[in-house]
């Protein structure tokens, strides 16, 4: 039979929706069928399909695509985690699969650029896309690479094999590959961008990777670089600079073999009993090294900090120093150290703005499903001696030790007495002094038993306010 197609039409909520622009050539018979000069409008792109051969044992196909846009609204209206604006492509393909596969493809960005979704919307500032792919007797050649003024530059080349089996055709699983990948990002402040005004990334990051082995047993190969690396939290006045990033994978193992940062305290607490100047002479460091051993799914990470600024607010103010260690066998990890704090401030927080109750849901804010990392914790915290709280008439320095324990299933609990020292509060018109304010833990953090006595003193008769009881429900009386 021989004829033509006068017309075809398929639509839908499906972003492939075609229609044929004119009547095309068709021939067919019990052993083929041959499609020529065939052109179909896919939402205003075009694809020509110049030669469609079918028979038993061989597929051949030929043709070209303009101007499909990538990353447009969907038909469906769901949202997604990336849009195009204006962004398309095109190229050409000649392929024949029969007792070998043979071929090429080549498709690349026409114009547009492409907008990830998060927090704030963030354009890459495509520049170009190339994808390349050559097939001579089942050996495949892929090329590809991308770049943008944001995103930075990213390459990649690769060598498979095909084969062809009852099936159709597919990748050899055990026909050897190889392969290198290059990225290289001038700038990571795009990234933080994603989050939010209030996360902020800098620095530059490289990562050179290879692959060799097999489609079933891929063996990989390479290392991260990253420099002048910076994080921010604006709203806690955290931030971290100068930092350098050291890594390298290969088939047995994940090694970081340094990541570090510096910090230097950027603004004065409002308690005026620290020693501000002398802290922001000085700059903290933080850093860490471990592996990851992959066949026996377990690792170690250490990390170390030296009067590291925590907070930087003049409301909430922290500069501490401690040691961490992380530990993963299989699924479960286990992260134990300490924490010792050289200084801070903490202003007693006013009632804050309203919340939802946990029962509310909110449409289109569903939480993520999945079993959490399961992290046991166990942690010490020293206060040191220049730990104080103000605010709401306190004015007192804390002193020591709680220890933080988790074992990962359920919630934290905390054993350990904090004591309040050399202060005051203001209470009932009357500015009392702190004979006792000792907050000891047994249990939950939120939950400590409190034994505080606050006098008015060297009066004949010493009044004051003494709590007992616990946080979560305190007995005050006047004494």
């Amino acid at each position: 039979w021989s004829g033509r197609v006068e017309s075809f039409a398929f639509s839908g909520k499906t972003p492939f929706a075609v229609r044929l622009k004119a009547p095309a050539t068709l021939a067919a018979s019990a052993s083929s069928v041959a499609l020529t000069g065939a052109e179909l409008d896919c939402r205003g792109a075009l694809l020509r399909l110049e030669r469609t051969e079918w028979s038993p044992g061989r597929f051949a196909t030929s043709g070209e695509l303009r101007g499909l846009s990538i990353g447009a609204d969907r038909p469906d209206g769901e949202q997604s985690a990336w849009r195009g604006e204006g962004f398309a492509v095109g190229g050409t393909w000649d392929l024949e699969a029969a007792e070998r596969l043979n071929g090429r493809l080549q498709f690349a960005r026409e114009g547009g650029d492409i907008v990830l979704a998060g927090e704030r919307h963030v354009a890459l500032g495509m520049e170009e896309l190339r994808i390349e792919a050559n097939a001579r007797d089942d050996r495949i050649e892929l090329a590809g690479e991308a770049a943008g003024r944001n995103a930075g530059r990213l390459a990649a080349r690769f060598t498979v094999w095909a084969e062809r089996g009852e099936r159709g055709w597919a990748l050899a699983r055990d026909a050897p590959i190889e392969g290198e990948l290059r990225c290289s990002v001038p700038s990571l402040e795009w990234l933080g961008a994603l989050a939010g005004a209030a996360l902020g990334l800098g620095g530059s990051l490289e990562i050179d990777a290879t692959i060799g082995g097999a489609l079933a047993q891929p063996r990989l190969r390479g290392a991260a670089r990253g420099a002048k690396l910076s994080i921010a939290f604006v709203d806690q006045g955290f931030r971290l600079q100068d930092g350098v990033l050291e890594a390298t994978l290969d088939e047995s193992r994940l090694a970081l073999r340094e990541l570090s940062f510096s910090g230097v305290p950027g603004s004065a607490p409002r308690q005026k009993k620290i020693d501000w100047k002398g802290f922001s002479a000085a700059t903290g460091r933080i850093g860490a090294q471990g592996e990851y051993r992959f066949a026996e799914g377990a690792g170690r990470f250490e990390a170390t900090a030296q009067r590291l600024p925590v907070f930087q607010r003049g409301d909430r103010w922290l500069v501490a120093s401690g040691e961490a260690s992380l530990a993963i066998e299989g699924t479960r990890g286990r992260l134990t150290g300490r924490v010792a704090a050289d200084a801070g401030y903490f202003e007693v927080a006013k009632a804050g703005a309203p919340r939802l109750s946990e029962d509310v849901v909110v449409i289109g804010r569903e939480r993520a499903a999945g079993r959490a990392f399961p992290l046991a914790v166990e942690i010490d915290v020293d206060l040191g001696r220049r730990m104080f709280v103000g605010g709401h008439g306190a004015d007192a320095r804390l002193a020591g030790r709680v220890r933080l324990v988790s074992d990962g299933e359920d919630g934290f609990r905390a054993s350990g007495t904090i004591d309040a020292r050399d202060g005051t509060f203001n209470a009932y018109g009357a500015l009392l002094s702190i004979e006792r304010g000792a907050m000891t833990f047994a249990g939950p953090p939120n939950n400590p038993a409190l034994n505080v006595l606050a006098l008015r003193k060297n009066l004949p008769v010493e009044a004051g306010v003494e709590v007992t009881g616990t946080a979560l429900k305190p007995n005050v009386r006047l004494v």
